[in-house]
């Protein structure tokens, strides 16, 4: 990743978040063991994904749903706009 590289901010539209000193990592099986249900109901609020086609949000949407643990579902940036 370059130095500075940063996203856009979901919740403040003008604001970008650099990710310098972020450690980004997928989620691993073992985690499951390691982590409360309240910290990946946490990590799930704040998950963003960018540049996906609807068919891949989709997949990874039933991929997420699959257990009782809790549901997930991904709205557009539009919409979380249009909702405030």
């Amino acid at each position: 990743m370059q130095q500075n590289a940063n996203v856009p901010s979901v919740y403040l539209l003008d604001n970008q978040n650099y990710l310098n000193k972020t450690i980004i990592r997928p989620l691993r099986r073992a985690d499951k063991t390691n982590l409360t249900a309240a910290q990946l109901l946490a990590a799930a609020q704040d998950l963003v994904v960018f540049d996906s086609s609807r068919t891949e949000l989709d997949k990874l949407t039933s991929k997420f749903n699959q257990g009782d643990f809790f549901k997930i579902r991904f709205i557009s940036v539009e919409k979380n706009i249009g909702s405030v």
